[in-house]
């Protein structure tokens, strides 16, 4: 099932429709090992997309801790089929893709990052040297620029040494949809944040916002 990672939601955000949906908290033997990420096991195979998987990931806070019952009653989405194994995979044939002198289909790579701002925003740490180069780039970004994008942020995951992973527990988050204003926020602790790159894929995949239109009932 899964355990629930923690979630306060305040009353300014009591009107957003609310759902847990299914993630990995997981930690690396081998790279960033003091700290935990979150791993999308939902929208990335509703989308078929390893690049959801990885533009998905997030820092789990230190002091945030899980539990065996959820602290929010919401609608829970089905967990895809989501392993170590899997994750790591599509993360290897992402950089052999970026390592790949063949020319690929222009939508691959660009499409996820527009606008760009929003790509590497609160996904991993450290990336200042990411993070400062795309607040200067500008809405639009060529192919190529796009596709160095992903494999500078693989490279943090340390794709290219080979990843270990220490562990892996499945567990769901709790995110926030305005329908209104288009907007995904995530609930981690007493944190709250806006989420760009869930809003990419919730509100601009038809697939995913099919999937969770349905799920949530709302048009």
């Amino acid at each position: 099932m899964g355990l629930y990672i923690d979630a306060k939601v305040s009353r300014k955000y009591k009107e957003l429709k609310l759902a847990w949906i299914p993630t990995a908290i997981t930690e690396f033997e081998n790279c960033l090992q003091k700290e935990r990420f979150i791993v999308d096991c939902c929208i990335s195979s509703i989308a078929k997309s390893p690049l959801a998987r990885l533009l998905l990931i997030k820092k789990l806070p230190r002091k945030v801790e899980l539990s065996l019952v959820p602290s929010i009653d919401a609608p829970k989405f089905d967990r895809d089929e989501c392993s170590p194994e899997i994750f790591i995979h599509e993360l290897e044939d992402l950089w052999l893709a970026t390592e790949s002198s063949e020319a690929q289909p222009e939508k691959s790579w660009a499409e996820v990052f527009e606008p760009s701002r929003w790509v590497l925003s609160r996904i991993l740490s450290p990336s200042k040297w990411i993070l400062g180069k795309m607040e200067k780039l500008p809405i639009t970004m060529a192919s190529n620029i796009s596709k160095s994008l992903v494999k500078g942020m693989l490279k943090q995951l340390c794709i290219d040494k080979g990843l270990q992973i220490k562990s892996w527990t499945k567990a769901f988050m709790l995110i926030g949809i305005d329908t209104e204003r288009s907007k995904i926020y995530i609930f981690l602790g007493n944190k709250v944040m806006r989420s760009e790159a869930h809003e990419r894929y919730i509100f601009r995949n038809l697939d995913v916002e099919n999937a969770f239109k349905s799920k949530l009932k709302y048009l």
